[in-house]
């Protein structure tokens, strides 16, 4: 299978990810990234959250290059106007429209 893993005892691992959506804040650079990067390995669909849109296109590209759906979202969570709810319903509103 695509999201089989080999454990260090040679047996698979399958994490079970395959259609489940992940939403990562941070998710254009460091840990972040990482973590997005690994659970669309995984063949989960990923949205990530950041405030600079430059490192938010460029990791979408790389995350997309994995050949799975990726959903960028400029948000600053240390802003009121960003993480107020309404916001965060419009956010949620795109993510089920993009995912499915």
């Amino acid at each position: 299978m695509k999201n089989d893993r080999v454990c260090q005892h040679g047996g698979l691992i399958q994490l079970g990810l395959t259609g489940k959506t992940g939403i990562i804040m941070g998710g254009s650079m460091g840990i972040g990234k990482v973590t997005a990067l690994a659970l669309a390995q995984e063949w989960a669909r990923v949205a990530i959250c950041a405030r600079g849109i430059k490192a938010l296109q460029e990791s979408a590209r790389d995350i997309h290059a994995t050949g799975n759906k990726v959903l960028p979202i400029r948000v600053d969570m240390t802003s009121p106007d960003d993480s107020a709810p309404s916001h965060n319903r419009r956010s949620g509103t795109g993510r089920h429209r993009y995912f499915g």
